[in-house]
């Protein structure tokens, strides 16, 4: 049996991560149970598969180009409702707008692996794409 080591969430979020990538898909997952402090805001959960080649919604999200994220195509199921794929971006924001995080998720062999770093802005630079990404892609949303 391998040995585990656990670290306390405290020391994780303490602890530099400009250079983790591990690390920085662990905290993106734990954005949905975050609550800003001063105003009570849950961090709002919303996903979108796509019907595309990854490499596609990857260049996007690399570039913030939410105009070329939107003009993807969506999956739908056989009813031409919103259905699902191998291909999948999961946004996490304030609905304040004073944050916005995305990341491209790829089901490989069934298992969702996120596969790029989380995109994460905030104040001004968010304030300026929640109004693109609200009007323009169509998200699922978990509140």
């Amino acid at each position: 049996m391998q040995d585990v080591t656990y670290k306390k969430i405290e020391d994780v979020l303490l602890e530099d991560h400009a250079d983790k990538f591990e690390d920085k898909r662990f905290l993106f997952g734990l954005f949905g149970s975050i609550v800003k402090k001063t105003t009570q805001e849950k961090v709002i959960y919303s996903y979108r598969y796509f019907q595309c080649d990854a490499a596609e919604l990857i260049s996007h999200v690399q570039d913030l180009n939410f105009e070329g994220i939107a003009s993807l195509p969506y999956a739908y199921d056989e009813n031409n409702e919103v259905g699902t794929s191998s291909v999948c971006l999961d946004l996490r924001y304030l609905k304040s707008g004073e944050m916005v995080a995305v990341q491209v998720q790829q089901y490989i062999d069934s298992c969702p692996t996120m596969t790029t770093e989380a995109k994460i802005l905030f104040e001004n630079d968010s304030k300026s794409v929640i109004d693109i990404i609200k009007n323009n892609i169509d998200f699922t949303s978990e509140e």
